[in-house]
């Protein structure tokens, strides 16, 4: 009889412990979704002081609306790192659901595979609106949050160009704010951030122009892979990145896709920053980039036409390349490398 009621005993100290830990942590994820939702309403209190107009996005937690995840899926011209994607597909799913498997196991391109390059990555933080802070989103460091916030704002804003001048104008304001607020030791982490994106632009830059030369050697496939990965292999700063997006990607089948999708991101970065330097007004800068740039009689002549040779369609673009050459000949860059 003893032995039994030692036994209740301890299983009553047991279950008490756990129902107290359960309490602590839910208390501990309460108060850093405040936090962040406190931060997030002073983010876009400064958005306004640069031109941005703040969306909802990040404005409740939670708490009062379930969050989702996006799978996107990036599908590419097989053997070509330069042309625009075919497609970006974008799925919504529940939060917190069962991992996707990688892209390997889907079978969704069957045996037209080997024509196409795909990449995929699941977002918990996207240009949605209505999208909450999540308990996995809170737990970010504070300069992530704020790079985040600010990123997903102007993609709702918009500015031109979406990811080309959104990721290094969000974070050229993720410094900006920091540094408004006096907070030294997340303005340092940006700054930290900011030189190795500015290096990573650099290095992708030469490797679209190095991989696409691989590509007219019509090696076989995976002697082909190899010598793309060793010049992957001579820029360490777009290696590293290279590398953590590649697990979960299957086969190799995915360089094309994950090259093209980063050059998005960081191909114009350098020459942003660059451009910010040289204007030293962040709120000027993010007008340059503004939703008209490319409209009006004026904004004709930074469009260009492209042939698709899947469709044999012809369609019209904007030509970044151009818009930059002219920003930098008006504010003295022009000539500089």
């Amino acid at each position: 009889m003893k032995k039994t009621a030692f036994a209740v005993f301890i299983l009553f100290i047991f279950c008490f412990c756990g129902a107290f830990a359960f309490a602590q942590t839910e208390n501990q994820e309460e108060k850093l979704l405040q936090e962040t939702l406190s931060l997030s309403q002073k983010v876009k209190e400064f958005e306004k002081t640069i031109g941005i107009q703040p969306s909802n996005i990040f404005s409740v937690t939670a708490k009062e609306k379930p969050g989702q995840s996006l799978l996107c899926l990036w599908v590419h011209n097989f053997k070509d790192v330069l042309s625009s994607p075919i497609m970006v597909v974008s799925i919504k799913f529940e939060s917190g659901a069962e991992k996707i498997p990688p892209i390997k196991n889907f079978g969704v391109f069957g045996q037209n595979s080997q024509l196409y390059s795909y990449y995929f990555r699941i977002l918990n933080a996207y240009a949605d609106p209505d999208l909450p802070i999540t308990v996995e989103f809170a737990k970010e460091k504070n300069y992530r949050k704020v790079m985040t916030i600010i990123h997903e704002d102007m993609h709702l804003a918009p500015i031109l160009g979406e990811e080309e001048f959104v990721t290094p104008l969000a974070d050229i304001a993720a410094l900006k704010f920091f540094e408004n607020i006096g907070d030294d030791e997340n303005a340092q982490k940006m700054k930290e951030e900011i030189i190795y994106f500015r290096q990573v632009s650099q290095e992708i830059n030469i490797i679209i122009k190095k991989v696409q030369e691989i590509f007219k050697r019509d090696l076989p496939f995976s002697e082909e892979r190899k010598e793309i990965q060793k010049i992957i292999c001579l820029y360490p700063s777009y290696a590293k990145m290279f590398d953590s997006k590649s697990r979960d990607q299957g086969t190799e089948i995915f360089f094309e896709a994950l090259i093209n999708h980063d050059f998005r991101y960081f191909g114009y970065y350098e020459r942003v920053i660059g451009l910010y330097e040289k204007i030293g007004d962040l709120k000027i800068l993010i007008s340059l980039f503004g939703k008209n740039a490319f409209s009006g009689e004026n904004g004709k002549k930074y469009f260009i036409e492209c042939h698709d040779k899947n469709s044999d369609s012809t369609y019209y673009r904007p030509d970044y390349d151009k818009y930059l050459d002219d920003l930098e000949k008006k504010y003295g860059l022009s000539g500089q490398e």
